[in-house]
């Protein structure tokens, strides 16, 4: 569920040299929804794939180009204020 006004959540995710992961909001009111990817310093770097063009399918992913596990945050936000409370399902798959 959404916690309180500022509406977003943090998830930490390693992904193993050459590892893919996505990120994608699968239930609630998907349309009101994003998810960002970003590293340690909140930035983009090579490999992140962000749906900057809203699209209903709140959803990010990386794919590791290098030869160390790298630790990515993906962030889910919502683009409603009016939204403690209400509930959502995060998916994530590794390839």
């Amino acid at each position: 569920k959404i916690p309180d006004l500022a509406g977003w959540r943090a998830y930490a995710i390693e992904v193993p040299a050459g590892g893919k992961v996505k990120v994608h909001v699968v239930e609630g009111r998907k349309a009101w929804f994003r998810v960002l990817g970003v590293n340690a310093w909140g930035r983009d770097e090579p490999g992140l794939l962000q749906n900057r063009i809203p699209t209903g399918e709140p959803q990010a992913s990386y794919q590791n180009p290098t030869k160390e596990t790298r630790t990515i945050y993906f962030i889910v936000d919502t683009l409603d204020v009016n939204m403690v409370g209400e509930p959502f399902t995060v998916d994530v798959t590794r390839g």
